[in-house]
């Protein structure tokens, strides 16, 4: 026979699921994801030698490589 465990919280296919049904810590997982992401293109950001049309380009392909994770 299966016994079915009571939990606070889990992460299901990629989103966290708290037993009060509020989005508290997924919100904080998303925000900090996408923190994450714009750090590392801080530098990219910054530079003066790459055109804007790159710039988006390369923004756009490190969300898709996020949305991956």
């Amino acid at each position: 026979m299966f016994k079915i465990e009571l939990v606070e919280d889990l992460c299901y296919l990629g989103s966290n699921i708290s037993r009060q049904g509020n989005c508290d810590k997924e919100s904080e997982m998303r925000i900090g994801k996408a923190s994450s992401v714009f750090g590392r293109l801080a530098d990219i950001w910054k530079s003066n030698s790459i055109r804007l049309r790159n710039h988006m380009d390369i923004q756009s392909e490190k969300g898709r490589e996020q949305k991956d994770d």
